[in-house]
């Protein structure tokens, strides 16, 4: 203040040289009635007339390194024509780059920058849970770290017995029927459905009992008749585990195209935000255990670590974290929808019945 208050007279009488007072400025206060009085408080107005008289990249730099604001960032995005600027590409890039950018970059230890120029961010594992929202940091715990819950991606589907024995192949049918032709063969089982009544006759054991035997098993292959294999299947209380395990493959088939799809899902959404993983590798980190060395990878966040920037600065002034899950503007806001409908149901039906021997145990 003492500076401007020598040099004020001077300002106000020959504003041919005000920019002197702004080149040896050491703070906002400094420079405040320069603002006011010649550029009506517009700071990108100001700097325009700076940098045609070739000095702006110069008070740039005693900004950003004799100041004593603590929101620097912002002020040097402010003088570089603000948001509207970065929003609608006006901005000069490479003083963004150089006066915020950057330096930010040397103050934070997880990020540098690789000999083709490109910027990396490393994460250790399990670190990704922070950039998700809340609501959902759970799922993310278990995608990103090896802390498994088995029973997080399990459905059951619901599916009727009479949908899944008309999903089965052929081949996988007639496995079906020779399967319950052998391993009950010649043991009773009742039903009460009338379709069965001429064995219940025929065999005359009471209570709605019939033997399975091979022969009566053979005509459900060679007629294809799968509506009344399923009404032998689903009206037999003796045929109740075998229907539940069939029930169980097709959900566990369901279920692990789900979980893929949140993977998928989880995997693009940070990907967006941050960008692709271009290596992976270790580090170490201390634990209660004392320590230990972790896996690690690096994301390329060369096209995306502007704008992470950018927001935090307009929001909070200054870049002083050194994790980029800590410059998100009201918390981590990750938050991907994923349908718990297969985007592809034929690769269910298709493992369904590629493994359905599983089913047969």
């Amino acid at each position: 203040m003492g500076l401007l208050n020598e040099l004020k007279n001077l300002i106000v009488e020959k504003p041919t040289k005000w920019y002197d007072v702004a080149l040896a400025s050491t703070d906002m206060d400094d420079i405040s009635d320069i603002l006011r009085i010649n550029f009506s408080n517009n700071y990108e107005s100001m700097f325009n007339v700076l940098e045609r008289k070739g000095l702006g990249r110069k008070f740039l730099e005693q900004l950003a390194f004799n100041w004593d604001d603590v929101d620097n960032d912002l002020r040097v995005l402010q003088f570089l024509g603000g948001p509207k600027a970065y929003r609608n590409g006006s901005i000069d890039n490479d003083l963004f780059d150089e006066f915020i950018l950057y330096p930010a970059i040397e103050r934070m230890s997880t990020i540098s920058i690789a000999d083709d120029g490109k910027i990396l961010y490393e994460l250790m594992e399990g670190e990704e849970v922070n950039f998700f929202n809340d609501n959902v940091k759970h799922i993310a715990k278990v995608i990103f770290t090896d802390e498994y819950d088995d029973e997080m991606f399990r459905w059951d589907t619901y599916e009727s017995m009479e949908d899944l024995i008309n999903l089965l192949s052929q081949e996988n049918y007639i496995k079906l029927v020779r399967y319950v032709a052998i391993n009950w063969q010649n043991e009773v089982v009742h039903s009460f459905r009338e379709e069965f009544e001429p064995w219940v006759d025929e065999d005359n054991l009471g209570d709605n009992g019939f033997f399975i035997t091979p022969f009566r098993m053979n005509r459900y292959i060679t007629d294809d008749d799968r509506y009344n294999f399923l009404v032998l299947l689903d009206s037999t209380d003796e045929f109740e585990g075998l229907v539940s395990q069939i029930r169980t493959e097709f959900n566990h088939y369901w279920s692990i195209e789900i979980e893929h799809q949140y993977y998928n899902e989880y995997h693009k959404a940070l990907g967006e935000y941050l960008g692709g993983v271009v290596k992976e590798g270790t580090t170490w980190t201390y634990t209660r255990d004392g320590k230990k060395s972790v896996p690690t990878k690096f994301y390329d966040v060369t096209n995306t670590i502007r704008d992470i920037f950018f927001k935090w600065v307009e929001h909070h002034g200054d870049i002083d974290e050194d994790e980029l899950y800590h410059l998100i503007i009201d918390g981590p806001d990750l938050q991907p929808y994923v349908t718990e409908y297969p985007d592809d149901e034929q690769t269910v039906i298709d493992n369904f019945n590629k493994n359905f021997d599983e089913a047969l145990y």
